[in-house]
């Protein structure tokens, strides 16, 4: 049994307003990524970071949290640049439904990102409230 993708003709307000969510996602992205940076940076989270004990209790867990937040966050960012220079066929990591656009892609992309801003968004609440 084939499945047959029917043929949708994308319209310019379509694509225009995809390219828009795509970077705004994006922008939302690369804000938190420096953030956390600057976080990790910062001489008091280094120390923190330092202990041995990383559960997520207590300030060296949320630091150790955010850290594994940021390694994730430059996996993710290559497996998305990957897939926009690679074949119209797109990645096995974002193209669950076999579309071939571009503009597919960017919809697909900027969903995920905005996901992955929520609980980076959610991670950073913990770790600013924890600090107070």
């Amino acid at each position: 049994m084939k499945n047959s993708l029917s043929k949708h003709v994308t319209t310019t307000s379509e694509v225009n307003t995809t390219i828009l969510e795509w970077v705004q996602a994006t922008e939302e992205f690369h804000c938190y990524h420096s953030k956390i940076s600057a976080i990790l940076r910062d001489g008091n989270s280094s120390r923190y970071a330092d202990l041995t004990r990383t559960s997520s209790v207590g300030k060296s867990g949320r630091v150790h949290s955010l850290n594994k937040l940021r390694q994730h966050m430059n996996h993710v960012l290559e497996i998305l640049m990957a897939d926009m220079n690679n074949s119209p066929q797109g990645s096995q990591y974002t193209d669950n439904c076999s579309t071939s656009s571009r503009v597919g892609r960017l919809v697909t992309h900027a969903r995920l990102l905005k996901e992955i801003n929520r609980k980076i968004s959610q991670e950073l609440v913990l770790f600013t409230s924890y600090q107070a």
